[in-house]
């Protein structure tokens, strides 16, 4: 019996695995993909109408099927949000309220300059996949 080996089996000659470099890389570029159309999922959205990340997170479940962790989420609209792609502002759940302490939400809309990027990813969105 070896030290290692509670079984005191012989240890396995099976040849080690290799990686399929290229299988590697179309899983990182669908990856890579797959990232872009929920970004376009979020700004498509968010040209419908502005919205808080939680709202904007039950559109997505609502209109796709899915949606994704916060932790994911918000870190993407602070970075569209420092790209100039969106804007944001802090509102008051109830703006009626006249409580110095109400709820707030920040509200994300999408600047002229998120409007452009969005046409120009769904025009090459629709070349790849020869929709117009």
């Amino acid at each position: 019996m070896s030290i290692g080996n509670p079984a005191g089996k012989p240890a396995s000659s099976a040849p080690l695995r290799t990686v399929d470099l290229e299988a590697l890389q179309k899983i990182e570029h669908t990856a890579v993909k797959l990232k872009e159309v929920i970004d376009l999922q979020l700004l498509y959205l968010l040209s419908e109408s502005p919205s808080s990340g939680y709202a904007l997170n039950k559109k997505m479940l609502k209109e796709f099927g899915f949606k994704i962790s916060y932790g994911t989420l918000y870190p993407k609209l602070a970075f569209f949000e420092k790209s100039g792609i969106l804007s944001s502002s802090w509102q008051r759940n109830d703006p009626d309220s006249a409580s110095p302490v109400a709820k707030r939400k920040k509200v994300y809309r999408l600047t002229e300059y998120g409007q452009n990027v969005l046409k120009e990813r769904l025009a090459e969105l629709a070349k790849m996949f020869r929709f117009t």
